[in-house]
């Protein structure tokens, strides 16, 4: 990500960064010596935004749900990764499908 503005404040302290999507903080939680874990995420994202997003989803979705749109090789493709994925040993294998 691109950074468009950074604010500091004190040392050791956090810092606030401006990006394309908006800002985030980032830094330390505390100055204590017991570290603490946490995890936070807030998005706020402008009409503009989330109506942009909502089109990518639904354009996405009209591709994939059209047989079209797709070329023979992208059906063999598939094909081959349908009927070759097998679990083994707690992961996924399929075979890679080559042009011939």
């Amino acid at each position: 990500m691109t950074s468009l503005k950074v604010r500091t404040g004190a040392s050791g302290a956090p810092y606030a960064v401006k990006t394309l999507l908006g800002w985030t903080l980032n830094g330390p939680l505390c100055v204590s010596s017991e570290r603490q874990k946490a995890s936070v995420n807030f998005v706020h994202a402008d009409t503009c935004l989330k109506q942009q997003v909502k089109q990518f989803w639904e354009l996405e979705e009209h591709l994939l749900s059209d047989d079209k749109a797709m070329s023979v090789n992208d059906k063999k493709a598939i094909k081959c990764c349908d009927e070759s994925s097998r679990l083994v040993d707690g992961d996924y294998e399929m075979a890679i499908p080559f042009k011939v």
